[in-house]
């Protein structure tokens, strides 16, 4: 199986090998694309997290309409989140499946 770091490492070797064997061209590339967004979504994801983590502590402090204010704004980071990792699991699908075409 093909690392996926060592082919966003090495991207001009993986292409040459690629037109070496009649492969769809671009393959690699496209790969070390949709690593790398994913690898960003993670981060936003865990970050996203994070501030959840932190405002869980943060909202027993609170009280009245400010309390309800920082809960209407969590809701709206909670969904974002669910946005994120929605399109984190279609990447990580289509990562696969790129990977699968580098065994053939």
């Amino acid at each position: 199986m093909v690392d996926i770091k060592h082919l966003v490492e090495n991207l001009d070797r993986y292409e040459r090998e690629l037109e070496i064997r009649f492969m769809e061209k671009g393959l690699a590339k496209k790969l070390a694309s949709v690593y790398q967004h994913k690898n960003q979504l993670k981060i936003q994801v865990d970050a996203i997290r994070g501030q959840k983590n932190q405002f869980n502590r943060k909202v027993l402090q609170l009280a009245g309409q400010a309390k309800f204010e920082a809960i209407e704004e969590m809701k709206q980071i909670g969904e974002r989140q669910k946005n994120l990792e929605l399109e984190l699991e279609s990447l990580e699908t289509e990562c696969k499946e790129l990977l699968y075409k580098f065994q053939i």
